[in-house]
């Protein structure tokens, strides 16, 4: 699981479940609205914060390198392991 606290007052905000991996790869929108995450089965969840139970998204077989939100945090960029970048349009 992806825990994301608040650190001025050292509170938990979610607690964003990883079912049946560990995570490997992590990275918050700007705003800290939304959290991307991707596990040891290579699919990339990405949450929003004020409701955890379930995630906005999972982008399927990403096998990512890396990703990262656009500056507005409604793009995920993924860098997979063939070197191509995707621009993912997230939901609202």
């Amino acid at each position: 699981r992806v825990q994301v606290c608040d650190v001025a007052d050292r509170r938990l905000v979610a607690d964003l479940p990883l079912p049946g991996c560990r995570f490997q790869k992590v990275a918050a929108s700007a705003d800290g609205r939304r959290v991307a995450a991707c596990g040891t089965d290579d699919r990339v969840q990405v949450w929003d914060v004020g409701a955890p139970a379930e995630p906005l998204t999972v982008l399927p077989g990403a096998a990512p390198k890396g990703f990262a939100f656009g500056s507005a945090g409604r793009d995920l960029v993924v860098l997979d392991r063939t070197d191509r970048v995707t621009v993912w349009e997230l939901p609202e």
